[in-house]
């Protein structure tokens, strides 16, 4: 697989020059054009992706539509055999249009149902977060293995009010706010808190994210939520996971 790292790798390169010629930040995104401009960008990024090929690998890009068509919450693919590649090509076009906000461009690849690579590129700073099955994570060229430090209040976000609420009314835990979900998990693993639960986790969009959890040596729990339309996601550091498992079924 690690030919098809480098692939991933290399093809977001030309992101950053990709978006800004295609979105002028002079002329705001609206309701109206937003979808019309994700997609054109996603359509110029599968293009640079599908010319780094070699043909007959048994690789396959699938649009986010042909990705929401499959069953999400089983996490069960039919084309068991092959490589699908899974492509966020923009976190956020809003952070984006925000100068001083960092935006991310994602990358995953399944086989057999599993995810078997992962790539997170900064776009503003030129970045590369990767991470291969049983091989950990990388930084760059560094190992990246999330923090074990646990300071006397333990930090951590939440996507939900009334579960973060019942969470705070209990000494020793503190909320912090959510910037997106890339840094968040970034603030995990760097320490800056200590779990991140996420009731409404959409693990089509962020599925690169799973796996450079679980390979920076993070614990992670996903599952099936009671919609049965989306998922739970609890990321946590190894030595409060079973303490936090037991205080979310509480609240």
């Amino acid at each position: 697989m690690e030919p098809r790292l480098t692939i991933a790798r290399n093809s977001c390169k030309p992101v950053p020059l990709t978006l800004s010629r295609i979105i002028d930040h002079k002329n705001p995104v609206t309701d109206n054009n937003r979808n019309d401009l994700i997609n054109k960008v996603y359509s110029n990024i599968l293009n640079i992706i599908n010319q780094s090929f070699v043909r007959n690998e048994g690789d396959v890009i699938k649009s986010y539509e042909d990705w929401k068509r499959i069953n999400s919450c089983s996490l069960e693919y039919n084309d068991k055999q092959l490589n699908l590649w899974n492509i966020n090509p923009i976190e956020s076009l809003d952070n984006y249009l925000n100068e001083d906000a960092s935006c991310y461009t994602m990358v995953s690849i399944t086989k057999k149902n599993t995810t078997e690579i992962s790539v997170v590129y900064s776009i503003k700073d030129d970045i590369y977060i990767s991470a291969i099955r049983g091989e950990g994570a990388m930084i760059e060229k560094e190992k990246l293995r999330a923090s074990t430090t646990k300071s006397d209040t333990t930090k951590f976000i939440c996507d939900n009010e009334l579960v973060s609420e019942n969470i705070t009314k209990i000494n020793h835990y503190e909320r912090r706010n959510s910037e997106s979900i890339v840094k968040d998990i970034l603030k995990l693993i760097n320490g800056e808190v200590d779990f991140i639960l996420i009731k409404n986790f959409d693990f089509i969009r962020y599925q690169a994210l799973y796996l450079i959890c679980k390979e920076a040596s993070l614990i992670v729990d996903l599952k099936i939520a009671c919609d049965n339309r989306s998922h739970e996601f609890l990321a946590s550091k190894p030595k409060i996971f079973n303490d936090i498992q037991q205080l979310i079924r509480l609240v």
